[in-house]
């Protein structure tokens, strides 16, 4: 519902709530987020709860349930999906580099010259001790590459679920990292680069997702 602005005119404003509880299979807690007159600016004018609360619902609860005792579980297919961190490998040639990558369990592409193994990496995308998806990749730079043509834009994931945010991802020359919810059915609801963003092949961006069945949400008015 709405919410009457000072004058009681008809120029509404909104109170955008998020309710979940925690764990999904075994409730203990509940926590309710709720912002008054949320920024129509953020979010591409949307104010729904899931897009503006929703992302801080999830963060909030990543760091209070382990201070509760209560640990992170995952199922065989949540485990699989966990990032590891990027090695160092800028500094190494590539055949250095390759090796070190491919312990990690991660795969690799070159950019630049990768005529001889022996050339030295100049950068590397991640950058070290970034995170990685799970089978993720690491972009390598070498010399004799032009810097502006490796840049790409970043598009919005706002309301795609993993599937096609990772297909969305992988066309454009990212990676996505998953936070909050891990169900089928959760979708996007914040992203840590902007909509419109330069950033070079290979960065991994983070998606906050939702599942709305497991939570109320809404743009309501305070009485």
């Amino acid at each position: 519902m709405d919410k009457w602005n000072e004058d009681r005119t008809q120029d509404m404003e909104y109170i955008a709530s998020y309710c979940g509880f925690a764990p999904a299979e075994d409730p203990q807690y509940a926590l309710l987020v709720f912002f008054d007159e949320p920024d129509d600016d953020t979010n591409g004018g949307y104010n729904g709860g899931n897009a503006v609360a929703g992302p801080y619902f999830a963060k909030m609860m990543e760091e209070i349930l382990p201070y509760l005792g209560v640990e992170a579980q995952y199922n065989e297919e949540e485990y699989a999906n966990l990032d590891t961190v990027a090695p160092t490998v800028t500094g190494l040639t590539l055949e250095e580099a390759y090796a070190k990558l491919e312990e990690a369990g991660l795969t690799y592409s070159v950019i630049g010259d990768e005529s001889d193994s022996s050339i030295t990496v100049t950068a590397q995308v991640p950058e070290a001790g970034g995170a990685v998806p799970k089978d993720g990749q690491v972009v390598l730079y070498t010399n004799g590459y032009d810097e502006a043509s490796t840049y790409v834009t970043v598009p919005s994931f706002l309301g795609y679920d993993v599937t096609n945010a990772s297909y969305l991802a992988s066309i454009n020359g990212l990676q996505i990292s998953v936070s909050g919810s891990s169900s089928s059915t959760a979708t996007v609801t914040a992203q840590s680069v902007a909509e419109g963003e330069q950033v070079q092949q290979g960065t991994v961006i983070t998606l906050t997702f939702v599942d709305n069945a497991n939570a109320e949400t809404g743009a309501t008015a305070g009485g």
